[in-house]
């Protein structure tokens, strides 16, 4: 009989990350304007990036407000798939192209509810090179920083504080999240793997004193 050994890979490695941060935030009359910036710095995958991040509010008056933001975000892929050694060359950063539009309102001293317009790109994300392949032995190929999607969507939250013995909070969402098809033979978007469209949130809570 003969037995044939198992196989083990031990993987051992590290990397050193650099980043910063500055924000400034001004204010004229009824406006109120953020800007932001980070920069990131991984020598492992010469990445050197500067992210801009712009917020514009609105004050209609003390109870409403409308806000608006965009901006870029860098985000280094999980380090056993940066540093996997199936990966033919050093993978970059991924990034969204983010932007949100949002409407705030305080009904009463307790009460306030919000409705938010988002719409995400993605870019430069890691696919296992197994997945757009039709060899059936590719399982330790590595990633590639082809893959791309997009998501968006509309949120809205309405939160009761604690007071007259009762809180609650209710939320509903609709989305639509996607990824770009890289398979053999195809093209376009199918449904990524977090693409729930409806969410429904209701959370409540009543106070009773039994000692009175």
């Amino acid at each position: 009989i003969t037995i044939i050994d198992g196989f083990d890979r031990f993987i051992k490695d590290g990397l050193w990350k650099y980043s910063g941060y500055g924000q400034f935030k001004y204010s004229i009359s009824r406006y109120i304007f953020n800007f932001g910036i980070r920069y990131d710095k991984v020598k492992y995958n010469s990445t050197s990036r500067f992210s801009p991040r712009f917020g514009f509010k609105i004050i209609l008056s003390p109870l409403t407000k409308i806000n608006f933001a965009l901006g870029k975000f860098f985000q280094t892929p999980k380090y056993w798939i940066l540093m996997n050694p199936g990966n033919p060359y050093p993978l970059k950063n991924s990034y969204t192209d983010q932007a949100v539009l949002g409407f705030e309102h305080l009904f009463s001293d307790d009460m306030r509810g919000t409705i938010e317009l988002y719409s995400k790109k993605y870019f430069n994300r890691p696919i296992q090179i197994s997945d757009i392949t039709e060899d059936s032995l590719d399982a330790f190929l590595g990633f590639l920083d082809i893959g791309a999607g997009r998501a968006k969507g509309v949120e809205l939250f309405l939160q009761k504080k604690f007071s007259y013995k009762w809180y609650g909070t209710l939320s509903y969402s609709y989305s639509r999240s996607e990824a770009k098809d890289y398979r053999n033979g195809l093209e376009g978007y199918y449904p990524w793997d977090y693409d729930f469209i409806h969410g429904f949130t209701l959370v409540g809570g009543y106070k009773i004193n039994f000692k009175d």
